[in-house]
């Protein structure tokens, strides 16, 4: 029997002949364009979402300490402050202290403010700072001590009211993209949000 002997083309074997194992110049750049293209397009939409975030969590943040306010007050049937500190862009809930919170109430130092000052000796419960991003603004109700606006709320579930203003900058002092005007309701205490045009 004669061998069968193969004769292959010398087209295919210089393609896939031991000579190419690699890519092309024209190939490598094809693909670099394509990595570069899909970057630039894909970069904005990753930090849009990171700000988004920041927005949403704040915004969950400042609800929380507005309902935490309106339940302690309720709760330990005495009054509580939410103190708006723009310029250290914090917002603090504060409540007096409670008689078993401190043993000093029965036997003060010498010096120090007495119940009949009419200081109360009051304690953080709660306290949220802003990130550097966000800033408090348009302050209206309340009462304000030394540039900082306080809210009162109530053992009867109501509240002083007042409202703020929320900015988000797109970096510290930069420009505002987002703004919100929140509300607190004296009868309800209930916080009513809305952005701003």
């Amino acid at each position: 029997m004669p061998p069968i002997f193969r004769r292959s083309n010398s087209l295919e074997h210089g393609r896939h002949g031991a000579g190419s194992r690699g890519f092309t110049l024209i190939e490598l750049v094809v693909v670099m364009l394509i990595l570069a293209v899909s970057a630039v397009l894909v970069v904005p939409s990753v930090t849009s979402g990171r700000r988004q975030r920041e927005v949403r969590h704040t915004l969950q943040a400042v609800q929380a300490i507005v309902r935490r306010a309106a339940q302690t007050a309720v709760f330990r049937r005495r009054r509580v402050e939410l103190r708006l500190d723009a310029e250290a862009g914090r917002v603090a809930l504060t409540a007096p202290r409670r008689p078993s919170d401190t043993s000093e109430q029965q036997n003060p130092p010498a010096g120090a403010p007495s119940a009949d000052d009419g200081k109360e000796d009051r304690e953080v419960v709660q306290e949220l700072v802003l990130p550097p991003t966000a800033s408090l603004d348009d302050f209206s109700g309340g009462r304000f001590e030394n540039d900082t606006l306080v809210i009162e709320f109530f053992p009867t579930g109501g509240s002083s009211g007042g409202g703020f203003g929320l900015r988000f900058a797109d970096h510290p002092s930069g420009r505002v993209r987002q703004a919100f005007a929140i509300a607190i309701d004296p009868l309800t205490s209930e916080l009513a949000l809305e952005e701003a045009r």
